[in-house]
């Protein structure tokens, strides 16, 4: 992700706080609409350290920050202990959290893209144009 990439102390949170993030994307992605603004109530905060990350995707929004899969317990329940039917409660965790990775100096490895923000959509469509452009494909 970026060296110095990593929750501000504190944030990560609690079992109720990456349950309450969520659901709360979880809600939006099966029924908002785009542009509909995502809270940052219960959401963690990050830090870029190093500047590794480019100053364009340096913005707390583009991030989902519920926080590690393994801290997400819908019902009480590990996802790996949910019935077939509930697909959208192990869909839910597999979008909006982190498989918590981390290097030997505590960065985070791998973090989850907030794809429904309207702004992380422009940056990453500008992106794949001037890809496209660069590569001369027709």
């Amino acid at each position: 992700c970026g060296r110095g990439l990593a929750y501000v102390s504190g944030t990560q949170g609690s079992v109720d706080r990456v349950n309450k993030c969520v659901e709360m994307f979880s809600e939006a992605y099966w029924n908002g609409e785009r542009g509909d603004e995502i809270s940052d109530d219960g959401r963690g905060e990050l830090r870029w350290d190093k500047g590794d990350l480019p100053a364009s995707l340096q913005h707390q929004s583009f991030f989902a920050r519920c926080g590690p899969r393994s801290m997400f317990r819908p019902d009480g329940k590990d996802i790996s202990e949910l019935e077939e039917d509930e697909y959208k409660t192990v869909q839910a965790a597999m979008m909006w959290t982190e498989p918590a990775e981390y290097d030997e100096s505590g960065n985070l490895i791998a973090l989850v893209y907030n794809t429904m923000d309207v702004g992380f959509q422009t940056v990453f469509t500008n992106l794949l144009k001037w890809w496209i452009a660069y590569a001369d494909i027709d």
